[in-house]
C-alpha cells in the first residue's frame, strides 16, 4: 500500500505500524536521530502508540527530527 511520507509517495507493506515505518527509515539510513516526532494525518502520535497504530492506505505521515545547536 502507499502512504504519503513527508510529502512524498512511499510504499509500505500492508499491516505496517508506525514503529515498523520508523524501523524501515532507520534501516535505510534516513532516520538516525533518536529525537524525532511522528504525525499521522495532522495528529501527533505519542510513542506509546507507535507499536499498535497500523498505517492505512493514503495516510499522511510526517516524521520530524529534532536538532540541537546554538
Amino acid at each position: 500500500m502507499n502512504i504519503l511520507l513527508n510529502g512524498q509517495d512511499f510504499p509500505v507493506p500492508d499491516g505496517t505500524t508506525i514503529a515498523g515505518l520508523v524501523a524501515l527509515r532507520r534501516q535505510s539510513g534516513h532516520l538516525r536521530s533518536p529525537a524525532y516526532a511522528v504525525e499521522r494525518n495532522k495528529n501527533v502520535v505519542v510513542r506509546a502508540q507507535h507499536e499498535s497504530m497500523r498505517l492505512e492506505p493514503g495516510d499522511q505521515i510526517e516524521i520530524v527530527v529534532m536538532v540541537g545547536g546554538g
